[in-house]
């Protein structure tokens, strides 16, 4: 491998120990390939073989406007998934809204399309919502995806349509990156507990390379929590 290799293989090495653990904000894509010489060669993205008209404007997304008298979330027998808009000042009032006096505490899970394993580990969110919605728990998914990007609000819509999640579902509004900040992590998936006055309880990230997660701890401590009423 010559030199010029070796410098590119090691450029690439921190994505790939990156993608093993979480995701940050998505980068453009590009391709490597090596010539018979050794000497590998970034290439741009191909590019689709049947472009859109030049006048043609991009699918509008059907992401909705949130109305923070909407209360708790659907139930799960009236199948109907939502992706709704919030910006962060919107999403803390959202957290202290009780109306009914039911929510004990709500989990917010941060995921994005951009984010293999948000996806691997959406199932556990919307089995917790049906397991301990009953309960008192409030699951919301909130996607940090770019709210510009409207080809990813739409792989994201058709993503929770795909697992079926009729738990609360938003997209913090915020400029790309703007997420991750408000939220103070440098990577998700990441979790959040809040308590029914909106004031964070507990969180799991991947910020500390010797305390990971999984969904199952997560599961185990909301089990706690609502049995112990803490």
């Amino acid at each position: 491998m010559t030199n010029l290799a070796r410098t590119a293989y090691a450029s690439l090495l921190p994505m790939f120990v990156l993608l093993s653990t979480g995701c940050t904000e998505p980068a453009p894509t590009v391709n490597v390939v090596a010539s018979s010489d050794d000497t590998i060669h970034p290439q741009p993205p191909a590019k689709s073989a049947t472009p859109a008209p030049a006048d043609s404007a991009p699918a509008k997304s059907t992401v909705q406007s949130v109305d923070l008298r909407a209360g708790a979330p659907a139930k799960p027998d009236e199948a109907a998934v939502e992706f709704k808009r919030m910006n962060y000042e919107e999403f803390q009032k959202f957290l202290a809204t009780n109306p009914d006096g039911k929510v004990k505490y709500t989990l917010v899970d941060a995921w994005g399309t951009f984010c293999g394993p948000c996806k691997e580990n959406f199932p556990h969110v919307v089995e917790m919502h049906h397991k301990f919605g009953p309960k008192g728990l409030r699951v919301v998914s909130l996607s940090f995806d770019d709210p510009e990007d409207e080809r990813a609000l739409k792989d994201a819509e058709a993503f929770l349509k795909s697992q079926n999640a009729v738990n609360t579902n938003l997209l913090l509004n915020e400029d790309n990156g703007v997420a991750y900040e408000k939220f103070n992590v440098n990577a998700i998936p990441a979790v959040f507990l809040f308590g029914p006055d909106g004031k964070e309880v507990k969180r799991f990230t991947l910020d500390d390379p010797n305390d990971q997660f999984t969904y199952a701890d997560v599961e185990k401590t909301i089990g706690n929590l609502l049995v112990d009423g803490k």
